[in-house]
Formats: structure tokens, C-alpha cells, sequence
């Protein structure tokens, strides 16, 4: 991420891709960070959604086989190889929720419920 954000600072006009791709990575951390302080099944369920969003959007605008590219290509080979990489991590995490402790939270919206 860094080298993208290296790479579009050097331009001006690349400003608001530098914004979108800044907001999405720091979205991602954040969420993942809170995360690791709950053990709580709605929180997390909560929180990935958020995350697989912000690493959904960078997955799609990195693909090297779009026909605009917002980036150079190799800078969007390697993002949307790493992005692969953490859909894989992303998975196997996700998989573990099951483990988690149910809570008197509830969802309004009825996105999460738990079985």
C-alpha cells in the first residue's frame, strides 16, 4: 500500500484516488483492531462486513484486467495480488466466528442473526 500511496502522491490529480485508497486501508485496519478486543460474536459479524466492503473495493478497482486502469499496472498487480492473499485470510478468520460467545446485542436490521 505504500508504494501506491508513494505513486499517487506524485500527482495532483490522483488526489481523490489517494483518498479512496487511504480511507478503505485505514477502514480495514481499523475494524480488524476492533475485532481483536471483543470476543463477541455480533461485533465481528459486524466488523467483517464493513472490512470484506472497504477490501472488496480495493480488490475490484486494483484489477489489472479493467479497462481503465487507475494505477499503473504493476502497482495493480501487486494490490490486487495482495488483496487474493487477504480474501484467503479474510475466509479462514471469518470461519472461526462460529466460536464466538453470543451476546444480548441484537441487530435492527436483521443482517446478523444467529441461529
Amino acid at each position: 500500500m505504500e508504494s501506491i500511496v508513494a505513486s499517487l502522491q506524485e500527482d495532483e490529480e490522483a488526489e481523490p484516488l489517494l483518498d479512496f485508497f487511504t480511507q478503505n486501508a485505514f477502514s480495514i485496519r481499523l475494524n480488524i483492531r476492533g475485532c481483536v478486543f471483543t470476543g463477541n460474536w455480533f461485533c465481528h459479524m459486524r466488523n467483517a462486513a464493513l472490512i470484506r466492503d472497504c477490501a472488496e473495493a480495493l480488490y475490484i478497482t486494483s484489477n489489472p484486467e479493467n479497462e481503465i486502469l487507475l494505477l499503473p499496472k504493476e502497482l495493480c498487480d501487486l494490490l490486487h495480488h495482495e488483496m487474493k492473499i487477504f480474501q484467503k485470510e479474510f475466509i479462514h478468520w471469518v470461519r472461526d466466528f462460529d466460536t464466538l460467545e453470543s451476546s444480548e446485542l441484537t441487530d435492527e436490521w436483521g443482517l446478523f442473526v444467529r441461529k
